[in-house]
């Protein structure tokens, strides 16, 4: 699962910060944006055994909520949308 963990923290992390800018970021142009903008990044998750580790439920309940601003949404393990069949 740590290797799970490194590219969350490694990978996903900067990729979305650096693609999905959210207001109060770093960058101060970003401070002005309007009020109705979205106030977190989204990712996915399955029902892969990795994504549901107690060492990334506690590190999306915990850092990457409060600190990255990205929140997880389940997506059904067996639905069609789903090419890996977990």
């Amino acid at each position: 699962m740590h290797s799970y963990m490194d590219i969350l923290t490694n990978q996903l992390v900067p990729f979305a910060r650096k693609m999905f800018p959210l207001p109060d970021n770093e960058d101060p142009d970003l401070r002005e944006l309007p009020e109705n903008h979205q106030q977190y990044r989204f990712f996915m998750h399955d029902g892969c055994p990795a994504h549901n580790a107690i060492i990334i439920r506690d590190w999306f309940a915990g850092e990457a909520s409060h600190h990255h601003r990205i929140k997880k949404i389940w997506w059904p393990a067996f639905s069609d949308h789903n090419s890996m069949g977990y």
